[in-house]
Order: C-alpha cells, then structure tokens, then sequence
C-alpha cells in the first residue's frame, strides 16, 4: 500500500551546492563547543535541505541523531497496519460465522483475537498520540489561552492542563480562526469516539458483577470501530490546520 511521507523538524531549504567544502571550513576551526549550550545540529541532505537533530554523548562523543515530528512518526507507523487489522476482522467475523462446535475453527478465532486486539488497540494508541502531538506542535511560545472560567494558561500550561477536547473545540480553533469540529462534526465525533478507545485501554477497569472479570464492552467496540476513517480523518484534521502536513511519499516503494 502507499505510505506517508517522513517529515523532521525544522527543515530548512538552503542553496549550499558542495556541503564537503562547507564541512572542511569547519572541521579546521578549532575552538570548544560547550555541547550543553549547543545540544543541537543541522543534517545536510542531498536535496540541500537542512534537518535539525538533537545530540545524543555515546561513550563520551557527541553523535547528532534527526528529530522527527513525533506526529508523522506515529501517524506513518500505524497507517502500516490498516489493511491488517481489518483483515483479521473480517477473518474472526467469518470463521464465527461458520462455528459448529469445531474445536479447530474456535483455537483459530482465538489466536486471530489476540493478534487483532493487540494491533487494532496499538494502532488507536499511537494515533491518538499522532493527534495529540500534532495540537500541541501547533500551539505558539508567548501564546496565552483563556478558558471559559477567564483563567489564563500559557503553551506549557495548555499541553499539561487542558483536555484533548478542549484543545480540538476552542483552543486551536481560536488559534487559526476556523474549527474542524464545526466544519466537519460528524468526523470529529469519529476522533473522539477514538479518544474514548484509548482511554478504555490505557485506563483498564472492569465493572463485571460476576466472579469473572469480562471486557466484552471494550472490546466489541474495537471490533464496531471503523479504523480507515479514523486514519482518514486524522489525516484530514491536521492538513485542515496545516496543508500537506500528512503527504503521500513519492519514493515509489509500498
């Protein structure tokens, strides 16, 4: 299947056309670089393109590592697993179908369950952490919120303090003077109704009365949600505030 582009942080479009000349300028200047003062690079690319990179000190040398945005990495790692997840569905709903007390049929279920549970909640969990990335990415340093009690948060107080929903109806709505959630309220419903599977399994509680704890609940919801348009809208909410944010890549390999 096609897959997203890979994107990094701060990339920049230079005219550099011998980066070896550049890198023999400053390999013979010799002076000290305090490296907690400068805990950051720049990769050169082949198409001149500067990407930053955090320094990581790898028995005592400094080696400079690019910094991905969080909400592509999470977001191009499930879009793998799509076509997976719902073929498992369709296999468990069919051999369920066609169960008649064939001990076979039931150990196939079972082992399928498993491996539809474990890809369909992961892939909810790291798409949720996508979105969550990307809201907060998009929130300005001297930026102050006010919410409707008149108390005033500011960047860091909004990504610790204010929920999820909050930041998609007024936080960045009122960011970008337009709302997702007003143009387009049935797929916001959508991503919510996501938000509430992650925290059915981030925050795992069961309400049984019987002696044998059951999440039947949990997960007939996994099995009812429709995970292609939640990738689909996902997709759509962040290039809604941030064209060709989410872009096909054009490598040409699936």
């Amino acid at each position: 299947m096609s897959h997203s582009k890979k994107k990094f942080l701060s990339k920049i479009q230079t005219n550099i056309t011998n980066p070896d000349e550049l890198w023999d300028n400053f390999a013979n200047q010799k002076r000290e670089v305090n490296l907690k003062d400068y805990n950051r690079g720049f990769f050169l690319n082949d198409d001149s393109e500067m990407i930053m990179g955090f320094l990581y000190i790898h028995e005592g040398k400094p080696l400079l590592i690019p910094e991905p945005d969080l909400s592509i990495l999470y977001f191009t790692f499930i879009e793998k697993s799509i076509d997976h997840i719902v073929g498992l569905r369709n296999q468990i709903l069919e051999l369920a179908g066609n169960q008649i007390k064939d001990s076979k049929i039931s150990e196939n279920i079972a082992s399928l369950f498993y491996n539809f549970f474990q890809l369909s909640s992961n892939f909810v969990i790291n798409l949720f952490i996508s979105l969550e990335a990307f809201n907060n990415s998009l929130i300005p340093n001297d930026y102050t919120y006010i919410n409707k009690k008149r108390k005033k948060y500011n960047r860091e107080g909004i990504q610790r303090s204010i929920k999820f929903e909050e930041k998609l109806k007024r936080v960045i709505p009122q960011l970008f003077k337009k709302s997702f959630v007003v143009d387009f309220n049935k797929k916001f419903e959508l991503l919510r109704e996501m938000k509430t599977l992650r925290d059915d399994v981030i925050h795992t509680k069961n309400f049984n009365t019987d002696f044998y704890a059951s999440y039947k609940e949990m997960f007939t919801k996994y099995i009812d949600f429709d995970f292609k348009n939640a990738l689909a809208y996902t997709k759509e909410y962040m290039n809604f505030y941030k064209p060709n944010h989410i872009e096909k890549c054009d490598c040409g390999n699936d």
